[in-house]
């Protein structure tokens, strides 16, 4: 059985986008949403994986989509992708001090 990967965390982020869509208002359009992962978006695209956790994960995207929404995953590479950096521990920008509280 194959097990839960970065690539499944990665169909969550789109899993969770789906709702957020929905809860702005936004119908009779299609939304891209851009990602690094090719093996994702190629399986959302394909309508399924090799994987099966992914699989359930499609399927259960798939059974949010309203009929005048269309989601487009379309592939941006990690160095273009502003918040690559938080899978990567970055959780700010390295020279602003975090010690410091926000409310001074």
């Amino acid at each position: 059985m194959a097990s839960r990967d970065i690539g499944w965390a990665e169909t969550i982020a789109l899993e969770l986008a789906i709702p957020m869509i929905v809860d702005q208002g936004f119908n009779h359009c299609w939304v891209t949403l851009q990602g690094d992962n090719t093996g994702i978006i190629g399986a959302f695209n394909k309508g399924r994986s090799h994987n099966m956790p992914h699989n359930d994960l499609i399927q259960c995207i798939a059974s949010y989509m309203i009929p005048n929404i269309t989601i487009h995953p379309v592939y941006m590479t990690s160095v273009l992708n502003r918040e690559d950096s938080v899978s990567h521990s970055i959780l700010g920008i390295p020279s602003l001090d975090v010690t410091r509280p926000c409310y001074e």
